[in-house]
């Protein structure tokens, strides 16, 4: 069995942090000492590998649900993810460190892009530059000279830096699971894909697993399994009831996944809060208007200045939008359907006051 209370920091960093590089990351020896162990850990549990080189040690991480809307953060169409992996080709060419020019990656984008357009070269810049800067997120350049708004203006010069990193990130691709069959998975050398994809679906999304998912009879049978990993590596508690389950983190300083409602995200809170005020199942969506209105005029201490300065219509169509995706509230023709989750759920709002000071 694995000790990995020896190394239960390095998890935490796999598990948050895109990559590990050696110049950067202090406990990088430690990391190496065990590195057989937690990869025997990591692949055992959650069925997942560690991209390994000289400088840079990666989890590959693999989508569970295949839910086609999510993607990378800030992207707003195809052609975001078709230059992606021409500016990962273009940077391959050069060498570390070797200076590069916005402008020169946008010729090799016009010249190299599968399909025949008549770029404008505002269409081109609005498009590079929210590619860029998800590079510079994930340290694959560094902005040397320039800014990108002036670019997409003016098309100023921006210069950049390449790191060499890109070449990690295109050997570590994530793929989806979601349709293996028990056939691929042996392939594969995962064993128990339910439990696994379980495990993955909490760690990844841990607010709530309902009747409707696929595994959730297996997350009954495994329960006693699932229970002591997420106890024993991130402190989570898991919750079940007749009809859902969801993780309930003790220790704030578990990064790896998110608690609901977090402590930090005053959306939540008022929401959770406003859908406990409801007292009908069924609303027509003028009723739940007027109803926040009251709840507002009511717990009004409770919002954030940011939250208070917002139009009512606004705030409310947030806090609908995340009942939606949390599955607390269904929306159909105008009506507004509360679900019984929501009585499974308990938050301590702060005194009176105390919010918005």
């Amino acid at each position: 069995m694995w000790n990995i209370e020896r190394y239960k920091d390095i998890l935490e960093e796999l598990f948050t942090k895109d990559y590990l590089y050696r110049s950067e990351y202090d406990e990088w020896y430690r990391l190496k000492e065990y590195q057989k162990e937690i990869e025997e850990y990591i692949q055992n549990t959650f069925g997942y590998t560690l991209s390994v080189s000289n400088d840079v040690i990666s989890l590959n991480k693999y989508s569970i649900i295949g839910d086609k809307s999510k993607g990378i953060k800030g992207f707003g169409d195809l052609d975001e993810y078709i230059m992606l992996p021409l500016v990962l080709n273009y940077l391959e060419d050069k060498y570390d460190m070797e200076t590069l020019l916005i402008s020169e990656i946008a010729e090799h984008i016009i010249n190299n892009f599968p399909e025949k357009r008549d770029w404008e070269n505002r269409r081109v810049s609005s498009k590079l530059v929210r590619v860029l800067k998800y590079c510079q997120e994930k340290n694959f350049i560094y902005k040397l000279d320039g800014s990108e708004d002036d670019y997409e203006k003016e098309q100023e010069e921006v210069l950049y830096e390449n790191t060499g990193i890109s070449k990690h990130f295109m050997e570590t691709l994530p793929y989806d699971l979601e349709g293996f069959d028990i056939h691929s998975a042996r392939e594969y050398n995962i064993k128990e894909l339910e439990k696994v994809q379980i495990l993955r679906r909490g760690l990844l999304e841990n607010f709530v697993i309902t009747k409707e998912y696929p595994y959730f009879n297996s997350l009954l049978e495994y329960r006693d399994e699932i229970e002591d990993s997420f106890e024993e590596l991130f402190g989570m508690r898991l919750i079940i009831f007749d009809e859902l389950a969801y993780l309930l983190r003790s220790d704030e300083s578990v990064k790896v996944s998110k608690n609901f409602p977090s402590p930090r995200s005053n959306l939540e809170r008022i929401g959770l809060k406003f859908f406990k005020f409801l007292d009908k199942d069924e609303y027509q969506s003028e009723e739940v208007l007027n109803k926040f209105l009251e709840y507002k005029d009511i717990y009004k201490p409770t919002f954030t200045k940011g939250n208070l300065n917002k139009k009512e219509e606004n705030l409310l169509n947030e806090i609908l939008e995340l009942g939606m995706e949390l599955n607390i509230i269904k929306s159909d023709e105008g009506s507004l359907k509360l679900s019984k989750y929501i009585d499974h759920f308990t938050i301590d709002i702060l005194d009176e006051g105390e919010e918005n000071e």
